[in-house]
């Protein structure tokens, strides 16, 4: 009998031994996958944000070069002074960009859109100077 009842609390204790680990295993799968929730919902806010300041980037531009149409065929002083509007949200927005995290490549490629629409803009003035004078 003594035999007997060692190898049932061997049985018992191999079973409790396994189910624990399997709990275990359990929890630490939910904590993982919770957590790689959390990662991909915050992946996914950046990419939306990001997205979102892209867009405004690309209104303000947009529109910059509307004004910037305008006033050449209008010569009034008014598309001038919402051309310059447009460029002051440009770089707010493009400012509110360089804030953000980011990798070297991705501040790099900012940067050069950053330097790109400064150089669209002395242009812009210059082609304005040239048709008024």
């Amino acid at each position: 009998m003594l035999s007997r009842l060692t190898i049932r609390q061997a049985v018992i204790g191999t079973m409790a031994a396994v189910t624990v680990v399997a709990v275990g295993c359990i929890v630490a799968l939910l904590v993982t996958t919770g957590s790689l929730r959390d990662n991909t919902q915050l992946q996914a806010r950046r990419l939306l944000a990001d997205e979102a300041i892209a867009d405004r980037i690309a209104f303000h531009v947009q529109h910059q070069l509307a004004a910037a149409q305008r006033f050449m065929a209008t010569g009034d002083d008014e598309h001038l002074t919402d051309f310059r509007t447009q460029g002051l949200q440009v770089y707010d927005q493009l400012r509110l960009y360089l804030f953000r995290p980011l990798d070297a490549p991705e501040r790099l490629l900012v940067e050069q859109i950053r330097e790109g629409q400064q150089a669209s803009e002395v242009e812009g003035q210059h082609v304005f100077d040239a048709r008024d004078g």
